[in-house]
């Protein structure tokens, strides 16, 4: 029953009040009239009231004076046994609810308060003691208490956030929610180091980091402390025992974890032969293999091997696996405005490595193959045009000792460390681990990565480019291992064929570990072994492998194969390791021999270039001859395959009267240097003392970059397309369509762009990546093409369920932010991140006309009140409320009825 409306009535409170606000009072907030009740005179009993608004008292009085002092009555009990004190005694409350002035309040019960008005009752607390301000409301508060356990209590909103963790719903009560309060928790993540590190996100993004989640705790609260248990697994096609945490023990193949025991105590079970190494022919890869259980190697047609990975079953052998395809022309020329550079002619040149102790000093040199004359002269010195930059001279201060190359289709060089010249040249500005990148605008450099280099020994192999994922491969003669690089330089990650490295014994890793060349084609990375050279011959021939690569040109581990094993040299039982590999543009192997006595001694006169062809049988040698030098065995390393030549790093290509050492064009049929173009690394060919056995890497470009194509760049984050070369387009950071017009193409056509998301504990964070990652990983925004700093990734905003009243009068409840729901008419903001899903929407209300005055009621409320209600959604400003003043029960009339009423009024206010 409703004892007293909103805060405009509050002189009630005080004392006095005039005749009309009492019969308003009357009418419309009683559902029975109290005042005509005969007996309310003469029942006494005890009645609870509030004396202020933290004080409550008991008076034995009549149930009239209780009612008008605002309390609550007890028929025909004492005080004695009445503790007012507690709220559970109290009928009558404060009940904050939502009108067209904002929050009001009214003294009423629980059940007037929740059906009537759907407010939030406060039992027992007067009107002038509680603010039910919207801003700061009141409701279910729930939090986190000693980190222990989630509890919820009644309280304003400012209060709930100085609550350990605290979630606040406005004008909700706790027996309508259920704690904990959000679905975020602590995830705990192990980091690279073996350490944990904790994220406050949901139990999916937790899942996707491989960590372990406890629902509803924050980060605060949990501390991430790693446990460790005994791991049994097999490494190195070995079982093993370890402690370690789970996570590192779900690391390794066919692993069984026992929590908070030790391999002390814990005898390791065998391996469950059901999962294993399954060997079979894929259509597109050749053979293959996977770990899987035996019924889906079964299917697979397979050969199944239980309980070991990979690495540990026979090697999977597929002659049928090359494919007959074109090398990719994707090597640019530089683009250097220096005029020693600048007169090379528009098509073909060559860049050759060399050593720091050669004739000159400098470790790499740019030769114009372009002639005049055409054709090139064969077997004199060519003498053409070379340049090289003053930075390249292999001091130590700057390149140092180098061997591997590469170029981009841009023109940027890229170069790796050796030691494989003699030991003693000097080591460049980074170190035996570094791969250098030269710009292709201005020649400078920098350092492109460190591989590991655990014990500073043994420098690099050599290197490639994969033009068709934009990555390097790169060999490391230190660990054994195989890198792969994206274009910045990042170690994705790395392959390694043989045994794991041993940093206790150090590097070189031991022959048949030892990758030198790497070359791309097709879908398989092809690499050599150095198993064997003239000095220390291997019990294994020198080999070629390949291993498949899936759609990223990450190798498939399992897929690797070997596909060609080396010729001994003549009849000895050793042959030069390959340290070259290229494709020709038909499709044959040409592979470039290094005459090798150590991993840091160097010979010469006996190693060779061979050509081989793709058959039904796999890699055959063809019948083409292909002779270096004078000798015809005075190879040096370097190869590449062009539509007229194979061309030939080596020494002694003329031995008198002039002295020719640096690279061989030979005919695409096989040559010698009769009919072969003879290139000498320097011009100098007075002498060879200080040429022999010093050159490197050879890389030959087909043309200087003239064709133009369609380029896709930003200016000032607007997407802008030209029609440009290569080489002018990624000085715009753009992305380059050749032989395309801006016609041709949609700017931005990437599959990559800016993906803005919220991150629980970090807040707003952007990540360049593609529009499913963004949108299924993230919940992101997705701007495709844009980088990062293209947009600010401003924070969702704040929204939660809004009860507003239609243009129909109907109450309706939509999902806005805070300041939205207060544009809407007779509006109720349930709190931040409320549904509508679980919203209780007041009922129709519109307006009510009462004694002159007009409220905004529901029909029923204003039949109640005897009210003259004007229609669902017709506010009090659209209508005029007539009043008749001696018209106290509003029936129309001014009669008998009405004195009664006022007669039942008379006397002083209590």
């Amino acid at each position: 029953m409703i004892r007293l409306i909103d805060n405009k009535l509050d002189p009630i409170i005080n004392g006095m009040t005039t005749m009309k606000q009492l019969l308003t009072i009357t009418f419309l907030l009683f559902t029975a009239t109290l005042c005509t009740n005969a007996n309310a005179n003469n029942n006494t009993g005890a009645c609870c009231y509030t004396q202020d608004c933290n004080t409550f008292d008991c008076i034995e009085t009549t149930e009239a004076n209780c009612y008008s002092m605002l309390g609550s009555f007890r028929p025909s009990e004492s005080c004695a046994n009445i503790d007012c004190s507690d709220p559970a005694n109290q009928d009558y409350g404060a009940c904050c609810y939502q009108d067209a002035t904002g929050g009001s309040c009214i003294y009423t019960d629980e059940l007037e308060c929740l059906n009537n008005f759907m407010g939030v009752w406060h039992q027992g607390i007067l009107c002038g003691c509680i603010s039910c301000d919207t801003n700061d409301p009141w409701g279910a508060c729930c939090y986190l208490k000693n980190c222990e356990y989630w509890v919820c209590e009644e309280m304003y909103q400012s209060d709930c956030y100085n609550m350990f963790d605290g979630t606040h719903w406005a004008n909700k009560m706790c027996n309508e929610i259920q704690c904990p309060s959000s679905d975020l928790g602590a995830c705990c993540v192990e980091d690279i180091d073996g350490g944990m590190i904790c994220y406050y996100i949901k139990e999916n993004d937790c899942a996707t980091y491989g960590g372990i989640w406890y629902e509803g705790l924050p980060c605060k609260c949990e501390p991430c402390m790693p446990t460790t248990g005994v791991c049994c697994y097999i490494d190195n096609c070995e079982s093993h025992c370890g402690e370690m945490t789970e996570q590192q023990c779900n690391t390794f193949f066919g692993s069984t974890y026992f929590p908070n025991d030790t391999c002390a105590t814990v005898a390791c079970p065998p391996q469950d032969e059901t999962f294993g190494a399954c060997c079979y022919n894929d259509p597109d890869l050749g053979m293959i293999c996977i770990e899987t259980d035996m019924y889906n190697c079964d299917a697979l047609l397979g050969n199944f091997y239980g309980g070991i990975p990979c690495e540990c079953a026979p090697k999977c052998v597929n002659s049928e696996s090359c494919d007959v395809i074109p090398s990719p022309n994707c090597v640019g020329p530089p683009q250097y405005p220096y005029p020693d550079y600048t007169i090379f002619g528009n098509g073909t040149m060559g860049a050759q490595t060399a050593s720091p102790s050669i004739d000159g000093g400098s470790v790499l040199m740019l030769f114009d193959l372009n002639g005049p004359p055409l054709p090139l002269p064969v077997g004199v010195n060519l003498d053409p045009y070379i340049y090289n930059h003053p930075s390249w001279a292999g001091t130590g201060n700057d390149l140092g000792s180098i061997f591997g190359l590469a170029i981009d289709e841009d023109g940027n060089i890229y170069v790796s460390t050796t030691k494989t010249w003699n030991g003693g040249d000097p080591v460049g500005i980074g170190g035996w681990g570094a791969i250098y990148k030269i710009d292709t605008n201005d020649a400078s450099i920098s350092i492109l990565a460190t591989l590991p280099m655990p014990n500073n020994e043994s420098g690099l192999g050599s290197l490639t480019y994969d033009c068709e994922h934009s990555q390097f491969f790169a060999t490391s003669f230190e660990d054994g291992l195989i890198y792969r690089l994206d274009m910045n330089g990042t170690i994705l990650d790395s392959f390694d064929h043989g045994p794991a490295y041993d940093s206790s014994i150090g590097g070189p890793v031991a022959f048949g570990d030892r990758p030198w060349a790497v070359e791309v084609h097709g879908n398989r990375l092809y690499y050599s072994l150095w198993n064997g050279n003239k000095n220390g011959a291997g019990s294994t021939p020198n080999e070629i492998w390949s291993i498949g690569l899936d759609a990223t040109g990450t190798p498939i581990a399992g897929t690797e194969h070997i596909e060609i094993t080396m010729p001994l040299y003549g009849n000895y039982n050793w042959s030069s390791p390959v340290a070259d590999i290229d494709f020709s543009p038909t499709g044959t192997m040409v592979l470039g021999e290094r005459m090798q006595t150590s991993i840091t001694a160097l010979a010469a006169h006996e190693a060779r270039v061979f050509e081989y062809e793709c058959t039904e049988g796999g890699w055959v040698q063809s019948i083409n001859q292909f002779d270096v030098g004078v000798n015809g065995t005075d190879a040096a390393g370097g190869v590449d395959a062009t539509d007229e030549y194979v061309w030939g790093s080596g020494d002694s290509l003329e031995f008198g009267p002039d002295y020719i050492y640096g690279f061989q064009g030979m005919p695409i049929t096989g040559g010698t240097i009769l009919n072969s173009v003879l290139v000498d690394y320097q011009g100098n060919v007075s002498s060879w003392t200080e040429d022999k056995k010093m050159l490197g890497d050879l890389v030959i470009t087909t043309s200087i970059g003239n064709e133009t194509g369609a380029c896709c760049y930003v200016i000032g984050c607007d997407w802008a397309c030209v029609t440009n070369t290569s080489q002018e387009c990624s000085a715009l950071l753009g992305t380059y369509y050749p032989n395309l017009g801006c016609a041709d193409i949609n700017c931005p056509n990437l599959e990559f762009g800016e993906c803005c998301y919220w991150e629980a504990d970090l807040g707003q964070m952007c990540e360049y990546t593609d529009y499913l990652t963004c949108t299924n990983t993230y919940s992101g925004t997705w701007y495709q093409g844009f980088p990062c700093w293209c947009h600010d990734c401003e924070p969702p905003p704040v929204t939660g369920a809004c009860c507003y009243m239609a243009d129909d009068g109907t109450m309706d409840c939509t999902i806005v932010t805070y300041t939205q729901c207060t544009q809407l008419s007779n509006w109720d903001y349930l709190g931040n991140g409320s549904t509508c899903a679980n919203a209780i929407c007041c009922a129709p209300v519109g307006a009510c006309c009462i004694l002159g005055d007009c409220l905004l009621a529901s029909s029923e409320q204003c039949a109640l009140a005897q009210g003259t209600f004007a229609g669902n959604g017709v506010l009090c400003n659209e209508i005029l409320c007539e009043f008749c003043t001696g018209d106290l029960n509003n029936d129309g009339v001014v009669n008998v009825a009405d004195l009664l009423l006022f007669l039942a009024a008379w006397g002083t206010c209590p």
